[in-house]
């Protein structure tokens, strides 16, 4: 090897060094500024943890209040399944005791008027019986005195004709004598029939006057009836609020429970506002460091 040969090797290993030198140099202020990056990003990430303890202790507060809320949940189920079964158990006890309530009213409610009521229906009965047996009276009357009547003309004919026909004094007397004898019965008949038609006059009358009275004790009965409606009503209408009642208590009773897990809803919407908060700043932090690693990327040198 020459001595220019010799030159030109030493001033390329010379130019190679000058590089290395430069490389060695940017690596070096890389290395300075990612280790500044570094620690820029382990005090945020400190500062970080010492933000998210305050989130760390409410979580596990709120955990633990779920968890107590969680048990108060499951006591107040029981209890409400308890609650229930009492409400059935009453539930089927009251409608038999409104049963036996209903009959015992209908035997002892009024009883002095559905007695006074029973006895006037009986009264009446009576009185249309009366009335249709003296109606049969008087038309048997009627028919009794038309036929009298007949009779008493066929007689009085019968006389006439006989007296018309006679012969002799002695025939004509013995018919007179007969004649007299069954115009006095006829007579009696008459005053006999008249005495029926008084009696009958009389029974009219008081016919009447029963049917005045039974128009009485028809319109008491209908009043007593309509009391006893209005009565039924009354009771009716209270059954309705007493029902009414209950309905509201077991409304007021439902309510509470409600209000608990709506409560517990609310705790569960917080505590995962919280963690939607968590992995929101976790996501922040990747972005940052992802961002401050991507501006200035370290350069590798070549080999030589």
């Amino acid at each position: 090897m020459n001595r220019e040969d010799h030159e030109k090797e030493r001033l390329k290993w010379l130019q190679k060094l000058e590089d290395a030198e430069t490389r060695l140099a940017q690596t070096e202020t890389i290395n300075h500024e990612m280790n500044q990056l570094k620690a820029e990003l382990n005090k945020k990430i400190i500062e970080m943890e010492r933000n998210q303890k305050p989130l760390i202790e409410q979580n596990r507060k709120l955990a633990e209040r779920n968890r107590l809320l969680q048990g108060e949940f499951k006591k107040c189920e029981h209890k409400l399944s308890h609650s229930q079964e009492d409400f059935l158990t009453l539930k089927d006890n009251y409608e038999r005791l409104l049963k036996e309530n209903t009959v015992l009213k209908e035997k002892r409610l009024f009883p002095e008027k559905l007695e006074e009521l029973d006895r006037y229906k009986n009264q009446v009965l009576e009185y249309s019986k009366c009335i249709t047996a003296l109606r049969q009276a008087g038309i048997e009357k009627d028919r009794r005195y038309e036929i009298l009547i007949h009779k008493f003309k066929l007689l009085r004919k019968a006389v006439s004709r006989r007296l018309g026909d006679a012969d002799d004094d002695h025939q004509s007397s013995f018919g007179g004598s007969d004649c007299s004898a069954e115009s006095s019965i006829s007579l009696n008949t008459i005053t006999e029939d008249l005495q029926e038609t008084e009696n009958n006059v009389s029974s009219l009358t008081a016919n009447a006057l029963l049917q005045e009275r039974v128009i009485t004790l028809q319109a008491k009965s209908d009043s007593l009836e309509r009391q006893l409606n209005e009565a039924k009503e009354t009771n009716e209408l209270l059954e309705f609020q007493l029902l009414e009642s209950k309905e509201l208590m077991n409304q007021e009773h439902e309510k509470k429970p409600v209000e608990k897990i709506e409560r517990s809803v609310e705790t569960d919407r917080w505590i995962k506002n919280g963690e939607n908060l968590e992995s929101k700043i976790s996501s922040e932090e990747t972005v940052c460091y992802c961002c401050a690693l991507s501006k200035k990327k370290p350069v590798i040198c070549d080999s030589p």
